[in-house]
């Protein structure tokens, strides 16, 4: 089954709690993390959904990015553009 996360606008230290419990909610299965309504990314949430694509691959489960365009300055700021522009791919 395949399972969509819509990120909230601000992924911030406020929304790190509620992102990992939505991003878990869907393990064991496929997962797409759909940020095209996210304006801002931090740090924190950014590492939880690094980690959740590694742990999501590891388990041998498929996981996808879309939307995160409009937060690329962020990522580029994080030093993460790279990661977050593989999509499908092995990070």
């Amino acid at each position: 089954m395949l399972r969509t996360v819509k990120l909230p606008k601000n992924l911030d230290t406020l929304a790190a709690a509620s992102v990992l419990a939505d991003i878990q909610g869907g393990k064991g299965g496929g997962l797409i993390l759909d940020a095209s309504g996210t304006q801002m990314i931090g740090a924190i949430c950014a590492s939880i959904i690094i980690s959740s694509i590694k742990t999501w691959r590891n388990d041998g489960h498929y996981i996808a990015l879309q939307g995160f365009e409009a937060v690329s300055n962020d990522l580029k700021i994080l030093g993460l553009t790279e990661l977050f522009e593989k999509k499908d791919e092995t990070l």
